[in-house]
């Protein structure tokens, strides 16, 4: 279906394994839609890992954050903002914004957050 849109040389979808796919080139932009929250928390270091991988020097990441309490055995797995800059910041990451998503929907108005993260320049790790 996207096939058909004017913009679409502009984008394309993988279906790949996040954690073992080796691409071609790195991205300018990567929107992350709630991953985070969805993987199990001791797996959370190696997704920061990745996204600093698959992102240009220059690039952003987008987090689309459910600020989710956790249920047992998860999914959802219990997040904060802050779980997001304990991972990110030590690579070199600095979120640019964190605000909460307007375009939420009603059940999960305040619960959403859109977080905007660039890498700093220079940063090496």
């Amino acid at each position: 279906m996207f096939s058909s849109l004017p913009n679409e040389k502009y984008f394309s979808f993988i279906k790949e394994d996040f954690f073992t796919w080796q691409q071609s080139e790195q991205f300018d932009l990567i929107f992350d839609s709630n991953f985070f929250c969805a993987i199990k928390p001791h797996m959370r270091p190696m997704w920061a890992r990745r996204m600093k991988e698959l992102l240009k020097p220059d690039g952003e990441l987008i987090t689309l954050m459910f600020m989710a309490d956790g249920q047992a055995g998860g999914p959802p797995y219990k997040v904060s903002a802050s779980d997001y800059r304990a991972v990110l910041i030590p690579l070199g990451f600095e979120a640019v914004s964190i605000v909460d998503n307007e375009l939420a929907l009603e059940p999960r108005k305040g619960l959403e957050k859109l977080g905007r993260w660039k890498i700093r320049m220079g940063f090496e790790s």
